[in-house]
């Protein structure tokens, strides 16, 4: 059964009822100050309710959206991507029209909000039903949002987690550590681009698709993957200019003297040596289970071979003369393409040790 908190200093007296009968159809947890809402949310939901104004102070005292107690959960919430709730739904309620303050709120990650009304202040009847209609379906919104996104934010989190605990990105050496520090911005920046919201103006005009955004972001991760598992020293120069040679940090040879040495060819891999020849290489010199590595490496031509489909980066003769740049159909797909390659850099962290 989903897990629903209502943060609400007024949950009991009538609005878990409300939301419950009205909107959930399901029980929903609450809690009706921050002290007690700081330590529910140690646990992981599904949505949340969160009131703008939490107890007296805030309805007496408080004239800045900042002051209010709902604000400073809600910073608290997302100030740190790695916080339990951080991908959670949350949908303000207040009571409070102002919409500078239901701005303000939206900037810091809420979802979407309900306008609460007294019963001596209601508008009319059709302006009751609209604001609850609303409410209804912004709530069916946050049960499909939470799924992809506590989906995405669990693997991004686990790559985090690997990268910091892994032993060449905890090296002393100062490029190493900027490695790991750039993929940790890059899977943020990936996570932004994937639940980025468009408008409609976005999308129909200016053809907005933050899918394939996304998945250039992640994919370009294994440039960092890679050089990360490099010997820096006996792979470039003072000023990063490419050696002959191309050493991992396990000793093995992926370039040595120009030749590839997971290749059998008689090009010159001097200077040049593209993605998928790293990732390559770095799988061959690194997993010596013969049928893991074949699983793995059929799984990165299969994302790759996607990648090169994408008209962002690479525009065929074909799809310049026979399709249109945004396709529906690509930009479903392409979600599932950028749950593939954070599975895929996974699968590089546990099996390339």
């Amino acid at each position: 059964m989903m897990k629903i908190l209502l943060i609400d200093d007024l949950a009991l007296r009538g609005w878990k009822q409300v939301l419950e009968k009205a909107v959930t159809q399901i029980p929903i947890e609450i809690v009706e100050n921050i002290e007690k809402a700081r330590e529910k949310l140690k646990e992981k939901y599904d949505l949340i309710f969160l009131d703008m104004r939490l107890g007296g102070a805030d309805h007496k005292n408080a004239s800045h959206v900042e002051d209010f107690g709902g604000f400073k959960l809600l910073k608290e919430i997302k100030s740190d991507f790695r916080n339990t709730n951080f991908s959670t739904p949350i949908i303000l309620i207040t009571a409070s029209n102002k919409i500078w303050n239901i701005d303000k709120f939206k900037e810091y990650g809420a979802d979407f909000y309900y306008i609460k009304e007294h019963p001596n202040y209601v508008y009319s009847k059709e302006y009751s039903m609209e604001n609850l209609y609303q409410l209804q379906d912004n709530f069916k919104k946050c049960i499909d949002i939470n799924k992809n996104r506590s989906k995405i934010w669990e693997l991004c989190n686990k790559i985090i987690n690997r990268i910091e605990q892994h032993a060449y990105f905890k090296d002393k050496d100062n490029r190493y550590t900027n490695v790991k520090e750039r993929i940790i911005d890059k899977i943020k920046l990936g996570y932004y681009y994937l639940f980025k919201k468009s408008t409609e103006i976005e999308q129909k005009i200016l053809l907005a698709n933050n899918e394939s955004i996304a998945f250039v972001v992640f994919w370009s991760i294994l440039e960092e993957i890679v050089k990360g598992y490099t010997d820096i020293n006996e792979s470039w120069d003072g000023k990063y200019d490419r050696k002959p040679n191309w050493k991992f940090r396990n000793r093995k040879y992926f370039i040595e003297e120009g030749r590839n040495q997971t290749y059998d060819d008689d090009k010159d891999y001097s200077e040049l040596v593209n993605l998928s020849s790293q990732v390559h290489g770095l799988l061959s010199c690194y997993i010596s289970d013969k049928q893991k590595q074949k699983e793995i490496r059929e799984n990165f031509v299969e994302i790759n071979k996607y990648r090169n489909q994408i008209d962002y980066i690479h525009s065929s003769v074909r799809s310049i003369f026979t399709q249109k740049l945004i396709d529906p159909k690509q930009t479903e797909e392409c979600f599932e393409k950028n749950e593939e390659v954070l599975h895929f850099i996974i699968s590089i962290l546990e099996n390339c040790q």
